[in-house]
């Protein structure tokens, strides 16, 4: 087998069609593995075919036979990772397509030992880098703002990660406004909008501590 993406391919017809690879083509499939195969396939097609599985209703099947095949390590440096997630993975209707794939593949890419090492090695675009990060930065359980979860997939694959911080990000947060500064004492004038300015940008580094004295 001269080309290993042809091993993606055929798992991903066997996922859909619910059958086994033939004794014959197991039996090729080491040699097409070696390392000194692997250096000249071309990554751009192998990424691709990756991104093809991902489209299908089978996918994790797909990939759960590469993994049994031995191929899904040498292939992309990946493991299996639980199905769970991705079960939980619900993204809104008009949102689906390219966006499904997307969420799959950054589920995908959480769970492995080197996440962001193998985003670049796979060339993945840089916004999804930069929200596989956010996601890792959830997992160490850093302060994430929830502004930058509005968007999608990143929004859907957050929950999916993490059920049970739905209620927090579902909650609606009470925006504070200039006639609040004045109720509470400050008198009129241009520090009304300094503090809200301040208030801003505390929430923008998900920071949501409560009006510092000195800003009054």
């Amino acid at each position: 087998m001269e080309d290993p993406s042809r091993i993606v391919r055929g798992a991903r017809l066997a996922a859909r069609l619910a059958f086994r690879f033939a004794e014959e083509a197991l039996r090729i499939l080491p040699p097409a593995l070696l390392p000194e195969v692997l250096r000249t396939a071309s990554r751009s097609r192998l990424r691709d075919e990756l991104l093809l599985t991902l489209e299908e209703d089978t996918f994790y099947e797909a990939l759960a036979l590469l993994e049994e095949l031995g191929a899904l390590r040498p292939l992309y440096g990946l493991s299996l990772p639980e199905k769970a997630p991705f079960a939980r993975l619900r993204l809104p209707e008009d949102t689906l397509g390219r966006a499904l794939v997307e969420a799959r593949l950054l589920l995908l890419l959480f769970s492995q030992e080197d996440p962001l090492g193998r985003a670049r090695a796979l060339a993945v675009p840089k916004r999804l880098q930069e929200d596989l990060a956010l996601l890792l930065q959830a997992k160490r359980g850093e302060e994430v703002p929830k502004e930058a979860l509005d968007k999608e997939p990143l929004r859907s694959v957050f929950l999916a990660l993490f059920p049970e911080r739905e209620a927090w990000l579902r909650e609606r947060r009470r925006v504070l406004r200039g006639r609040d500064l004045l109720e509470m004492g400050l008198p009129p004038g241009p520090k009304v909008g300094e503090v809200l300015r301040r208030v801003a940008e505390a929430r923008a580094r998900g920071r949501c501590a409560p009006l510092r004295k000195s800003w009054l």
